[in-house]
């Protein structure tokens, strides 16, 4: 049978003029797609989601530890099968729009925007392709975010293990930006990677 396709949804946290919204427990937000698995097929492709994180217009928004995942990854191939591709998504965290904007992570922060292509497991099947997606952090207007712990970000892309070698993978894209009198602080180690 052929697999499925997915696709990841949309999450999103926003406060928008005076408000706020602090969270003191871990927050983990999941919009990843894994395409479905075939035995003699096509396997599924898997596509990830969209992660919205925003504090606007004097708002203030306070987590502990963080996650997001908006991977894509794509189904796997036996036999036969050609393995789906997977093509990451899109996480946008910003606070912006007034200097009294603010935007603070108590603990790490982790952010997954992978493209993740299928494997083949048995002899005879074809790999699929990995695309990175985007992860965008940022403070603008004079608005500030800070992280405590460490700060993680990811958008590569890792294509899959097949029979007749190893398909390809592309990176896309990750920034990290302080803009327009924006202030961004990381207390611990940063780590961007968009391989």
């Amino acid at each position: 049978p052929v697999g499925g396709n997915a696709v990841g949804g949309s999450a999103t946290i926003s406060a928008l003029g005076a408000h706020s919204i602090t969270i003191n427990g871990t927050t983990q937000i999941d919009a990843f797609g894994e395409g479905g698995n075939s035995q003699d097929g096509l396997a599924g492709s898997g596509t990830g989601g969209i992660v919205t994180i925003a504090a606007g217009n004097g708002a203030s928004l306070t987590f502990h530890n963080f996650a997001a995942d908006s991977a894509g990854v794509g189904g796997i191939g036996a036999g036969i099968a050609t393995a789906g591709s997977g093509v990451g998504g899109s996480i946008d965290i910003s606070s912006f729009g007034l200097a009294s904007s603010n935007l603070t992570f108590n603990g790490d922060v982790l952010l997954d925007a992978n493209g993740n292509g299928g494997t083949t497991i048995i002899a005879g099947g074809s790999a699929a392709t990995g695309t990175g997606g985007s992860v965008y952090t940022g403070a603008l207007n004079g608005a500030t975010l800070g992280v405590t712990g460490n700060f993680t970000a990811s958008a590569s892309g890792f294509g899959g293990l097949g029979t007749f070698g190893s398909s390809a993978g592309t990176g896309g894209q990750v920034t990290l930006e302080a803009a327009l009198g924006g202030a961004v602080s990381v207390n611990l180690a940063t780590q961007l990677e968009a391989l």
